[in-house]
């Protein structure tokens, strides 16, 4: 399977910095009030009343404790001796001392991002503390200025607390010279080798998507896989295109070819072609695995082949290829090799399907609009699946919108309501891939549910498939 980014496309920005958009205020006054910037705060989705305005101070959201307290069933007393907050539910304290960074939960100390401040007469508390005292959700939307503070019980046995845990120490790592030897595109060529610390934030990004398919996420890079990889990635450089079977080039040796094509029909490809300023090489195995988890463009969305063979339970180890291609323009071109065809796990996965986007609640970053929905089903519990029979119903519960999709919605194109059911084996066979059509827009706080009908189990006997996906900002 192949993939290919555009030219001039933007550089995909690390995790890290995503996050660390959630609590700055970009440029500007170190203070934004909500008379001047409109900030508002919602409580489990709805907006609250304030009588002082929240703020962003030194890129941190601050709002007033005791309206925020009380929404939440909580009590909340204020010390003119010690200048101390101090809040209580459900028989738990946590003093806030005006002024300082540590907050005293049950009486044990917990640092705060940022000290408790007064502001006139009210108290303002880092929006954070709420997650870290309450055990809520907490996000910034910066586009609608708008602090979030939802609660986060387990849904299909992960809080969205534990989904950005899990995401935050997948943030890329590596800096540096991503190879210890250079590939040579020009006869007499060579492989090169990666820097298998630089290879290791892209396992890291793998085995985030797995978790969040909820398939084994203990993926390993296997010294072979990245040499064999590499040939493929080198292959690609020289060829100036992607292809599973490129022709052999002029002036490479036929047993370096040999290395390459092996790699080449047997991965998964990409290739990205940017301004020369743009492109990170840091950055790029992540971006691939968005990449191929996206899998939205025609030529690969009937398939979703990228997205299956990353998310194959048996899959246990991986090897990735990087090689830098000709310039032109002031443009540079890099060409990647994932090698994904392993099924060397010793124990079975148990499941009955494979989801993308995942059962639960799901971060939006990995998700977009145009992206095909897909449904692995596994084939020791269900039947083949008939394109003629199965039918998917996609219903948003916030508004009760429903889209049906079958064997009609046959055309990929762009803003169409797409359906197929592919049962090719990429990894597992038997996958249903759906997209409703009108350019969807997911939300923070969508909440979706799919149904899908017309299966039937191993048995022969009426089956259907239903879940729900909640998407989240972070």
């Amino acid at each position: 399977m192949k993939r290919r980014w555009g030219r001039g496309a933007a550089v995909t920005a690390s995790l890290f910095a995503m996050l660390a958009l959630i609590w700055t205020a970009g440029p500007g006054p170190a203070a934004a009030y909500a008379d001047d910037g409109g900030i508002t705060v919602k409580i489990n989705g709805a907006a609250e009343a304030m009588d002082q305005a929240p703020l962003l101070m030194n890129g941190i959201a601050f709002v007033p404790v005791r309206p925020v307290v009380e929404a939440l069933g909580a009590s909340v007393a204020w010390s003119d001796h010690s200048r101390t907050v101090t809040v209580t539910k459900d028989g738990q304290s946590a003093r806030l001392p005006v002024g300082s960074k540590e907050a005293y939960i049950a009486d044990r100390p917990q640092e705060l991002e940022s000290e408790v401040r007064l502001v006139g007469n009210t108290a303002m508390v880092p929006a954070r503390f709420f997650n870290e005292v309450f055990g809520m959700y907490v996000s910034w939307d910066a586009g609608t200025q708008t602090v979030s503070i939802d609660a986060d019980e387990p849904f299909y046995g992960r809080t969205k607390r534990q989904i950005v845990s899990r995401m935050m120490a997948a943030v890329p790592q590596f800096s540096g010279d991503p190879f210890e030897d250079k590939p040579q595109i020009v006869s007499p060529h060579q492989a090169g080798k990666l820097n298998t610390d630089f290879i290791e934030d892209g396992v890291r990004t793998v085995n985030t998507m797995r978790y969040l398919a909820g398939v084994p996420d203990d993926l390993a890079q296997d010294s072979f896989l990245n040499e064999q990889a590499q040939y493929g990635a080198v292959l690609l450089a020289v060829y100036g295109q992607l292809s599973h079977t490129p022709a052999k080039p002029k002036g490479m040796s036929e047993s370096f070819y040999s290395k390459g094509y092996a790699s080449t029909s047997s991965s998964n490809i990409y290739s990205l072609y940017g301004a020369a300023g743009a492109v990170k090489q840091n950055a790029i195995l992540p971006r691939t695995v968005v990449s191929y988890m996206s899998d939205n463009d025609e030529s690969n969305v009937a398939s979703v082949g990228h997205r299956r063979w990353i998310l194959n339970p048996d899959l246990k180890k991986i090897g990735f290829g990087l090689a830098e291609g000709r310039a032109s323009n002031g443009y540079r071109s890099f060409y990647s090799s994932m090698q994904v065809l392993d099924q060397s796990r010793a124990d079975k996965f148990d499941y009955d399907i494979i989801s993308w986007p995942g059962k639960g609640y799901f971060p939006l970053k990995y998700f977009q609009g145009n992206d095909p929905w897909s449904v692995t089903l596994n084939p020791d519990k269900y039947a083949t699946p008939d394109p003629n029979e199965v039918s998917v119903s996609l219903t948003r519960l916030n508004d009760q919108e429903i889209w049906t999709m079958d064997k009609d919605d046959d055309a990929a194109g762009e803003g169409k309501a797409y359906f197929n059911v592919n049962t090719h084996k990429y990894g597992v066979p038997n996958c249903i891939v759906f997209r409703p059509g009108g350019n969807m827009r997911y939300e923070d706080g969508d909440r979706f549910e799919v149904q899908i009908s017309g299966l039937k189990d191993a048995e022969g006997h009426e089956a259907r498939v239903v879940y729900q996906v909640v998407f989240f900002a972070y």
